[in-house]
């Protein structure tokens, strides 16, 4: 199969690649430099369901709040634009991916991502990475491509689940039945979406081999995510991560971040 015919009838049958019109526009108020809280407040109060959960985040006990937050201006004010950022794109991919109509098992799938979304972030953290937000949307993320792919080609990706069962590798699979992956599509999803970049270079690559070398801006947070994804226990579509490169890998990463076995375990704990 040709990759081009995938990235086709994905476009054409799950119809995904039009943003929520106040999820764009809160795209692009915290990406404007000159945007102010209040403008930014004004595109998010345009959704009730965004409003309702930054409303519940801000008087969460991570803030430490003396006194309730009742406004949207003053929840934006308490959370800054990244986090609000990191929040409107959870909950609109969570939204738009719950409307596909596929065999897997969404709540299986969300606690992996979900499983993926907090190991970024307390490894985000632990390594100093300075927006562990964008760490735990680009893990939320990672693994998008499956079930799209999955709900726009349901005979050929019957096949995939049924080799990688038996403990087969989940990308040379895709590729021999699909040729193209999850990761790939993933990626253009994130492009057709206008995500920011860095979130799709983090889907495209949790999948590749590192080297050891100093880990720079522009790499770390697709470290990050390719260290919280091997890390993870918890999937839904089988032993990916079992093969002696993934665990090369993944002591290649901890390298490159310096960290010890027992730090690793640390994060993991918490």
């Amino acid at each position: 199969m040709e990759e081009s015919h995938v990235y086709s009838r994905v476009e054409r049958e799950n119809k995904l690649f039009t943003l929520p019109e106040v999820l764009a526009q809160v795209l692009q108020a915290t990406e404007d430099q000159n945007a102010t809280v209040s403008s930014i407040a004004q595109v998010v109060s345009r959704d009730f369901a965004l409003t309702g959960k930054l409303l519940k985040v801000a008087n969460s006990s991570f803030y430490g709040r003396s006194s309730e937050v009742r406004s949207i201006n003053e929840a934006v004010g308490v959370l800054g634009t990244r986090t609000v950022k990191a929040i409107a794109l959870s909950i609109s991919v969570y939204d738009m991916c719950n409307r596909l109509k596929t065999r897997l098992d969404m709540k299986d799938f969300w606690r992996h991502s979900l499983e993926i979304a907090v190991l970024s972030e307390h490894i985000a953290k632990f390594v100093n990475y300075a927006h562990p937000e964008e760490a735990f949307v680009a893990g939320l993320l990672l693994d998008i491509g499956i079930p799209i792919l999955d709900a726009a080609f349901p005979d050929e990706y019957e096949q995939v689940w049924q080799h990688i069962q038996k403990g087969k590798d989940l990308l040379q699979v895709e590729e021999s039945f699909l040729g193209t992956n999850h990761t790939k599509v993933g990626a253009f999803l994130m492009s057709k979406w206008s995500f920011p970049k860095i979130y799709g270079d983090c889907v495209e690559e949790h999948h590749r081999t590192y080297d050891s070398s100093d880990v720079s801006d522009a790499d770390k947070l697709v470290r990050i995510a390719g260290l919280a994804s091997r890390v993870s226990k918890f999937s839904m579509y089988g032993p990916i991560y079992s093969g002696v490169k993934d665990f090369d890998t993944r002591n290649t990463l901890l390298e490159s971040f310096g960290l010890s076995p027992a730090e690793l375990a640390d994060i993991d704990s918490n």
